[in-house]
C-alpha cells in the first residue's frame, strides 16, 4: 500500500519503517472484518447463532495452528516457516478471508441466496489499482527532496476522485444503483450534476 512507509515515518519515527509491509499488509484486514460484521448481524437477525460460534470456534483452532506454523523456526521439533510480524499478518489476512467467505457460503445455503464472491476481488483489485496511480500521481506532481506532505494530500485527493468516479460510472460495485447515489446529493447540486449528464 503506497505511502506507508512515509507516513511511519513522519508520525513514528525511522525505527517504524522497517514495520510498514507488516502494516500494509494488515491494512487489507479491516476490508473482511467489516464484511464478517454485516454477516454476524443478519445470523442475529434471522437466528442463527449456531453458524457464528461454530465458525468462530474453528477459526480460532485454525488461527493458533496457522500461528504456530508461521512464527515457528525451520528448526524446531515441529519446524515452521518463521516468518515473524510479516506472517503473523498474512496469517490473520488470509483466515479472516475465509472465515468470512466459509460463513457466507453457509449463509447463502440456509437463506436459498446465490453466493457472490467475485466482486471482493474486483472491488479490491481496483481499490489497490486506484492506490497506485494516486501514489504515482502523488510523487510526481510532489516538490522533490525532503518530507513530502504536499505529495500525500495529493495521493489522497487522487485516490478519493478515482473512487468517487468508480462509484458514479459503476454504481453496482458498491452493490447500488445511479439513482440511489443521486437520491443522496442535495437538491441544488443534485440538478448540477444531472444538467451535466
Amino acid at each position: 500500500i503506497p505511502w506507508t512507509g512515509e507516513i511511519l515515518r513522519w508520525t513514528l519515527g525511522y525505527a517504524y519503517v522497517e514495520g510498514a509491509t507488516t502494516l500494509a499488509i494488515m491494512l487489507l484486514y479491516p476490508i473482511h472484518q467489516s464484511l464478517g460484521q454485516v454477516v454476524g448481524v443478519l445470523l442475529y437477525a434471522t437466528e442463527k447463532l449456531w453458524v457464528q460460534v461454530a465458525s468462530g470456534i474453528a477459526t480460532m483452532l485454525t488461527g493458533i495452528v496457522a500461528a504456530y506454523f508461521v512464527l515457528a523456526p525451520s528448526t524446531a521439533v515441529w519446524p515452521g516457516l518463521g516468518l515473524g510480524a510479516h506472517g503473523l499478518a498474512w496469517k490473520m489476512v488470509v483466515i479472516q478471508f475465509l472465515n468470512v467467505n466459509i460463513v457466507m457460503y453457509a449463509v447463502s445455503r440456509l437463506l436459498r441466496w446465490r453466493f457472490e464472491w467475485s466482486y471482493q476481488l474486483v472491488v479490491l483489485a481496483c481499490c489497490l489499482a486506484l492506490g497506485i496511480l494516486a501514489s504515482v500521481f502523488g510523487r510526481v506532481l510532489a516538490p522533490s527532496g525532503g518530507d513530502s506532505w504536499v505529495g500525500l494530500v495529493l495521493a489522497a485527493t487522487g485516490y478519493a476522485l478515482g473512487v468517487l468516479f468508480l462509484l458514479i460510472n459503476f454504481p453496482g460495485l458498491a452493490g447500488t444503483s445511479r439513482d440511489e447515489l443521486m437520491s443522496l446529493i442535495p437538491g441544488r447540486l443534485r440538478a448540477t450534476v444531472r444538467g451535466g449528464e
